[in-house]
């Protein structure tokens, strides 16, 4: 499977049905053939592809690699659906019939509308577990600054559990993180989310088009983390001016630091996370874009 067309219309075609492992390294007629080392990374940067620019709404396959007869194989997992009806770049709408796959019927796709009542941030996020991945103080501290008290006291005032309160706040859906509860109050949103990031660039000059940088940091972490971390590094590379100070002061940003909360805010919790990409932040020498 080296077509990234292929491989996404297999993708679409699991995530439109109740999923599966797709094998790769073994013929139609169960002959195992094997992959060299060469042909799983090509593969797997073939997926990876597939998945994020040409499944729509995107997919996120797990991939691991076996030995069978000493021959090395890929299984591509692939999760039933959460957004279905899912579609090819080309337009194409696959389910899977038996081993192979047709097109999604009217009536099949009407279903699949008609069900996705969910908002997306609310959707379940396959791979997340409360035991593993949860930030109890991230959250202790969230609930603390909104609701004026200590989230241990609440649950025993209202007689609940924690994980009563994070079901009813949306963050969690039964045993898996909601994307919300994901990018806010879990150690480590990137390891399911890996694009889920800013990319962060300071330029000499005015052109994204430059060969050198002068700096440049993949920004991750929770969305409060990636708030902070990005103002950091826009504060970092803007001029300061004197505004009539005296010689010996610190001096002002050249743009006020409350300009870029509002933008980075707005880029962060508006951007479509449907679209499995990274906000960039360039820093220009004559302008910073978002």
């Amino acid at each position: 499977m080296d077509n990234v067309v292929q491989i996404a219309e297999e993708l679409v075609a699991f995530s439109n049905a109740e999923g599966g492992i797709i094998i790769v390294g073994v013929k139609d007629n169960g002959t195992v053939v094997g992959l060299e080392a060469q042909e799983v990374r090509k593969t797997n940067l073939n997926i990876a592809n597939a998945a994020s620019e040409n499944v729509l709404p995107p997919v996120f396959p797990k991939t691991q690699v076996m030995q069978l007869d000493n021959k090395t194989l890929l299984l591509i997992q692939v999760e039933k659906g959460l957004q279905r009806p899912y579609q090819t770049k080309q337009g194409k709408y696959l389910t899977k019939a038996g081993s192979d796959k047709r097109i999604l019927a009217t009536e099949e796709m009407k279903r699949m509308i008609l069900s996705k009542s969910v908002l997306f941030e609310e959707l379940p996020i396959a791979g997340t577990s409360l035991a593993v991945d949860f930030s109890l103080l991230a959250f202790a501290s969230y609930f603390q600054k909104v609701y004026q008290m200590d989230y241990v006291q609440f649950l025993e005032e209202e007689n609940q559990n924690l994980e009563q309160l994070l079901q009813n706040l949306k963050l969690t859906d039964s045993e898996l993180f909601t994307l919300a509860g994901l990018l806010f109050f879990t150690r480590n949103p990137q390891r399911l989310r890996p694009l889920y990031v800013v990319r962060a660039v300071a330029f000499y000059g005015n052109e994204l088009e430059d060969e050198h940088y002068l700096s440049s940091e993949n920004i991750e972490g929770t969305l409060p983390e990636q708030f902070e971390r990005c103002m950091v590094f826009v504060k970092q590379h803007l001029r300061k001016v004197q505004n009539g100070k005296s010689f010996n002061s610190t001096g002002d940003l050249e743009v006020p630091a409350i300009v870029f909360e509002e933008l980075l805010v707005n880029a962060l919790l508006h951007r479509d996370y449907a679209i499995n990409s990274a906000v960039r932040l360039l820093v220009f020498k004559n302008r910073i874009e978002i």
